[in-house]
């Protein structure tokens, strides 16, 4: 299987360095990218890093928020899984494949990426 690729995008870095974290422990053969907004998490996307199996990422950032950022996944890279979360409910008509709700424990994110190992 090919290595694990995983972005996550969040602008507050406390919340950031924790997901990298608890990513590298459920997938310690993973390589993890973050970045601090959608426009910063779009660069990483496009540029020639290999390609991304899942994007987690917040909803309210500055520069591109999540919702813009997942509508340009989902146009152009459909392949990419996108998690989205936030902790002011769920936005409307956003394209991702699963939302969580802040707080949301972390047994729930490992079960969502472990479904989308699976379905790969």
């Amino acid at each position: 299987m090919k290595k694990l690729l995983i972005l996550i995008v969040d602008d507050e870095s406390a919340n950031r360095a924790l997901l990298c974290t608890f990513v590298r422990l459920i997938h310690p053969d993973s390589d993890i990218f973050s970045a601090e907004h959608g426009a910063q998490a779009w660069e990483i996307i496009n540029s020639n890093m290999g390609e991304l199996h899942i994007v987690i990422s917040d909803v309210e950032m500055p520069q591109m928020n999540g919702v813009e950022l997942t509508g340009r996944i989902r146009q152009e890279h459909p392949h990419i899984n996108i998690i989205l979360m936030s902790g002011r409910g769920e936005p409307k008509d956003h394209e991702a494949h699963v939302f969580l709700a802040k707080p949301f424990k972390m047994a729930d994110l490992a079960e969502v990426i472990r479904k989308f190992l699976r379905e790969k």
